[in-house]
């Protein structure tokens, strides 16, 4: 979690100014719009503590930022998870699968007569020691 200081009032303030235009953008207008909801009131009564705190106790923004990013960091645990096995079932399990088909996966080719993928190197020379780029 960020660790925000209650006595830091500009940060603070910041936050209330970023929620006070994103909070409504999102919950009153994109969200019905899309959902064929009707507009919302409430997230303008939020907006409007978010601001009457901005203006008159500003320390006071602390506790709704603390909640905030608490709920910011679940969401992003969350949708980290599902964005990452989303990819994972969609791109890369079926790439293992054709590849596997085609024979073409790396880590099963060795190379022949060796334990190892370590290629010998070829002796050093005078030439190769004057000029090694």
């Amino acid at each position: 979690m960020d660790n925000l200081q209650k006595h830091n009032t500009s940060e603070l303030k910041r936050f209330a100014l970023t929620m006070a235009w994103a909070f409504p953008l999102f919950f009153s207008l994109l969200l019905p719009w899309l959902f064929n909801y009707n507009y919302q009131v409430w997230p303008m009564v939020v907006t409007g503590g978010l601001l009457t705190l901005y203006l008159v106790w500003p320390k006071g923004l602390f506790y709704p930022y603390k909640v905030w990013m608490s709920l910011a960091g679940i969401i992003g645990w969350v949708n980290t998870r599902l964005v990452l096995g989303v990819c994972f079932y969609v791109m890369l399990l079926p790439l293992g699968l054709v590849l596997k088909l085609f024979g073409k996966l790396q880590y099963k080719n060795k190379v022949k007569g060796t334990s190892n993928y370590r290629a010998p190197e070829a002796k050093s020379d005078k030439q190769s020691l004057e000029y090694p780029f």
